[in-house]
């Protein structure tokens, strides 16, 4: 089984809120959860090892979008307003969360491609282009990231522990409302609603405003 985070605010996700809850939903994970948002607003996120001067920079360059820092790895990611995200976490005990990083990558984003085939999009998986762990990321394309036409629409970050492994993907492509259960079906699981709880919901609240709000954590490399 493979929960499917029900929140309203999924229609119209607040930057800090959205990586506060992934969060809370990964220190917390008994079972797999997978959740598929919309950024409310035009904002850029950066890796946790990414030099935050680089945002900045980039950030101006985009018309000074606010930035935040994530938890996973990777470089910074460009998100407008009303574009999908979908994250994912996996216990330690599950299959997937044993994979190395790359074989989970390349398994999560063929189970997504199958989906996005089957709504008529014609997606391929990129081959060994190498990676790009720093700077602007969305878009060069790095193995097994999702493309259509040659362009990279769908990239994601990772972070891996003795916990689990957390998936937080970008999305600028067209997806169906009910992608996150399709891709849950697509890696073997019986999707399951899951509303989210009153605490997950104020103790995702207090790590937006205590952590992903605050400018020692964005600012901390």
């Amino acid at each position: 089984m493979m929960y499917i985070v029900d929140f309203e605010g999924n229609k119209s996700a607040d930057p800090a809120f959205t990586l506060a809850l992934d969060e809370v939903l990964f220190e917390g994970l008994e079972a797999p959860h997978i959740r598929k948002y919309h950024w409310g607003r035009n904002c850029v996120t950066a890796g946790i090892l990414q030099n935050y001067s680089e945002c900045l920079n980039f950030s101006e360059s985009e018309g000074g979008s606010e930035v935040y820092r994530r938890m996973t790895g990777g470089g910074i990611a460009v998100h407008r307003r009303g574009e999908a995200g979908l994250s994912a976490v996996f216990p330690g005990g599950n299959d997937l969360a044993g994979l190395s990083p790359p074989d989970f990558y390349r398994r999560l984003h063929e189970a997504m491609a199958s989906v996005l085939r089957r709504q008529g999009q014609e997606v391929t998986l990129a081959g060994a282009v190498g990676t790009a762990q720093t700077g602007a990321c969305w878009g060069l394309p790095v193995e097994s990231d999702l493309l259509v036409a040659g362009q990279k629409v769908c990239g994601g970050a990772l972070r891996k522990t003795r916990r689990g492994i957390l998936y937080q993907g970008m999305l600028n492509i067209e997806v169906p409302d009910d992608f996150a259960e399709l891709v849950a079906g697509e890696l073997g699981f019986e999707p399951s609603p899951l509303r989210l709880s009153k605490e997950q919901e104020v103790e995702a609240g207090r790590l937006a405003a205590e952590k992903y709000q605050n400018v020692d954590w964005t600012r901390r490399r």
